[in-house]
């Protein structure tokens, strides 16, 4: 299952409506190589013709690391999705050329 559906079945676990724009949201993410931010996330939806406001992207995003399904980039605002359902220390590292991240998983860190 990726990353959309998961998300899309937690969210109405927890009594979350999935509206076009949220699906859209879910969708960037899913789609993205790269982690990004609120910001980044709000211009990729508004490009791609969806309307709302940064607030509801912020609300999402925050919703979205609550439930465990993103993880924040350390020293940034990007975020990234959750490629497993295991809820134990996520880290990736991140290209500094092109900007796409890989996720590992290290208890040490």
């Amino acid at each position: 299952m990726g990353f959309a559906a998961r998300a899309e079945e937690a969210l109405r676990q927890g009594g979350g409506r999935i509206t076009a724009s949220r699906r859209s949201l879910l969708k960037v993410i899913e789609a993205s190589a790269r982690p990004l931010g609120p910001r980044e996330l709000h211009g990729e939806l508004r490009r791609r013709g969806v309307r709302i406001d940064r607030v509801s992207v912020y609300r999402n995003v925050a919703a979205l690391l609550q439930l465990g399904l993103l993880h924040r980039v350390l020293g940034s605002t990007a975020v990234r999705p959750c490629k497993g359902d295991e809820r134990r220390c996520h880290h990736a590292i991140v290209c500094i050329r092109c900007g796409s991240a890989r996720e590992f998983h290290s208890e040490a860190l």
